[in-house]
Formats: C-alpha cells, structure tokens, sequence
C-alpha cells in the first residue's frame, strides 16, 4: 500500500468521525437554545424567548417543526401575531402527522386574535380576512370543532354587519383601511384564549 493510498484512507476514516462530531454539536446547540427559550417563555419574557427559538430554528435536525412552533408560540404570548402565523406556517411544512392539530389550533388562534385587533380598529375587511384565514387553518381537520364553529359564527356575524353599513362607512372603511397600510402598528389586543400547546420540549 502506497503513502497516498494509506492518506486516501486516513481522510475517508475521518470523515464519518467529523460528520458525527458537526450533528452532535447541532444537537447540543438546538437543545441550549430551547433551553434558553425555555426559561425567557417561563420568566413571561416572551420576545426574548422567540429570539432564542429563531436562533435554534435551522438546527432543527432530528424535529425541524419545533423550533418554529416555539418561535411562534412565544410570538403570540408577545403579541406579535403576523410572525406567530409567520412562523407557525413554517412548522406545518415539516410537523409530524400526532402533531399536526397542535400547529394548526395555534395557527387559528392566532388569525383570531388578529381579526379581534382588526374589529378593535374598525377594520371589517382585515378582520374578515384573519376570520376567514383561521378557518382555513383548521377546517375539516378536526383538530378543534369548537373553535372552528366559532369562527364560522364569526365570520357570519362579521360578514352581516358589513352588509348593514351604509356605502359612505364603506367606503370610509376603505380610506381608513388604506391609511393604516402605511403605519407599523403593534397588536396590543389581549386574546381570550392561549395557544392549546405551549412550547416543545
């Protein structure tokens, strides 16, 4: 056996040694970041606890989903609800089948407590839109029959106040809508209800 041969061998045998070493390293810094997570989510400091979560997102290896599910449980403790849906959205693309109905009721809630801060602001389209869209999050899953008759009954009674209105508070429900557009806004709205699960492990 030549030296090239013997070198040739010496870096095929390292190389499973090393890739071992990069996933255990992965693993260690997934689990501290859900740790740190952990402790900011139990101490109610919500927005530093969907920091650590986001920062152990692509070390998701072995459960790709729960960094997300994580990151936007935490995000809707803090009331930032668009990066809740944000990242309850990407938990779906990779959650197992026995966990499926956890996003998928957060995700609901949450386009719930943002179509509640829509009816809040006068906005009855943004509101219907977040109706419609927690709907469609759980519709037909049974994952939570109750909460998706409520949010029928929502929208049916979001939808016939707005055929009450007059065309002038249409239409000023437009300008307003549209002025709003324009401004960053925090969602301050205290929702009724909390996530049914809260963070993985």
């Amino acid at each position: 056996m030549t030296t090239d041969d013997r070198r040739r061998l010496l870096v095929m045998g390292a190389l499973p040694s090393l890739v071992a070493l990069l996933v255990a390293v992965g693993l260690w810094l997934l689990v501290h970041g859900n740790a740190s997570g952990r402790d900011a989510y139990d101490a109610g400091r919500y927005a530093d606890a969907r920091s650590a979560f986001e920062g152990a997102h692509d070390l998701g290896v072995v459960s790709p989903w729960i960094a997300p599910f994580n990151t936007g449980t935490a995000a809707y403790r803090a009331k930032q609800y668009e990066a809740a849906v944000s990242a309850f959205n990407r938990a779906l693309d990779d959650v197992p089948d026995d966990h499926v109905c956890d996003v998928r009721v957060d995700l609901a809630l949450t386009h719930e407590a943002i179509a509640k801060q829509a009816e809040a602001d006068g906005e009855d389209a943004d509101r219907q839109i977040a109706l419609r869209d927690g709907r469609t999050a759980i519709q037909g899953t049974g994952c939570n029959d109750a909460l998706e008759k409520r949010l029928d009954d929502q929208i049916k009674d979001a939808s016939s106040s707005n055929d009450d209105r007059s065309e002038d508070q249409k239409i000023d429900d437009v300008e307003a809508k549209n002025r709003a557009a324009s401004k960053v806004k925090d969602l301050e709205l205290e929702p009724k209800n909390e996530p049914r699960e809260q963070i993985q492990w």
